[in-house]
């Protein structure tokens, strides 16, 4: 759902980019239509576009993106929050490390334990990274795609079948209207 969320803001973003002008007139944005978008929807979104709303947190946005001086790439939690998780982290690791030096720690077992359960949506763990998380998207891709083929040529497939049998229908019925009287049995067992 994420995917699909990012997916549909890039797009909003790139016809806005395109298609629409803030200096333009309502109906000179509306005529400046992406040919892929119906009327409608268009419409909905030069409105939306224009929207004092719209604008307002547009400027936010701006202000906001203009003050950003480091990407924030630790998704919802503060480095305030991270600096103590970290903390916890290589707290545990040495106390476990002074109850037992012999025994082998788990690190991704304390990760865990200090930073919270893996919920829905979300990838807990030192191991995952944006490699491996591709990997995934492309691998669920690649599945999604070889089904949706499979999917495709069952369809293909059957208008095939649909097609072959409406033409030896429609021959059989050419057949019977010439002057030959038709067989009753023959035309059932044709059919």
């Amino acid at each position: 759902m994420d995917m699909l969320r990012d997916h549909y803001r890039q797009r909003k973003y790139k016809m806005k980019a395109k298609y629409y002008n803030p200096k333009a007139t309502y109906q000179q944005n509306i005529r400046n239509k992406p040919p892929s978008i119906p009327e409608d929807q268009w419409k909905w979104l030069v409105e939306y576009f224009g929207s004092e709303k719209f604008q307002e947190m547009s400027s936010r946005k701006m202000t906001n993106r203009s003050l950003q001086t480091m990407a924030h790439t630790t998704g919802s939690k503060s480095y305030e929050r991270l600096r103590e998780d970290k903390e916890q982290y290589d707290k545990e690791i040495n106390d476990r490390q002074a109850e037992d030096a012999s025994t082998n720690i788990d690190e991704n077992e304390i990760f865990t334990e200090v930073v919270g359960q893996k919920r829905h949506g979300h990838i807990r763990g030192k191991l995952r990274r944006a490699q491996d998380i591709q990997a995934m998207r492309a691998q669920i891709k690649a599945e999604v795609e070889a089904k949706w083929e499979a999917k495709m040529k069952e369809i293909t497939d059957k208008q095939r079948d649909m097609e072959i049998m409406m033409t030896n229908i429609l021959k059989h019925l050419d057949g019977t209207t010439s002057s030959q009287p038709v067989d009753n049995e023959m035309q059932s067992s044709t059919i």
